[in-house]
């Protein structure tokens, strides 16, 4: 009986960790998507930076170029740990965007 209660609370933790970590890859998928949107929308980011003469395409091969860029720099400049760390706050920054996002989709479409 004991061990029934033991392994009852073992499966619990472990259906409350992965509800908890779909939730969050949901939140990141999110937040990544609408991030990519904003940037290269005809009205996006990009499209502010540069000005109105560049196209999608463009501004889509832009962002690409310096995610690529910063990438390639940026992997002799950080230790292990340092990266460990860093990619956990850009996860969570991504899935908090992915709540912005949501609630503003949320918001929109309910008004």
């Amino acid at each position: 009986m004991l061990q029934d209660i033991k392994q009852f609370k073992q499966d619990y933790r472990v259906l409350i960790q992965t509800v908890i970590g779909f939730a969050v890859l949901a939140l990141l998928m999110i937040g990544v998507g609408g991030t990519v949107y904003r940037m290269i929308a005809p009205d996006g980011w990009l499209v502010q930076l540069f000005g109105a003469g560049v196209t999608a395409g463009t501004a889509a091969l832009l962002s690409l170029l310096v995610l690529v860029a910063l990438s390639w720099f940026a992997r002799e400049w950080v230790s292990v740990y340092q990266k460990n760390r860093l990619a956990d706050v850009v996860i969570y920054v991504f899935a908090g965007a992915g709540v912005l996002y949501l609630a503003q989709m949320l918001v929109h479409t309910h008004l």
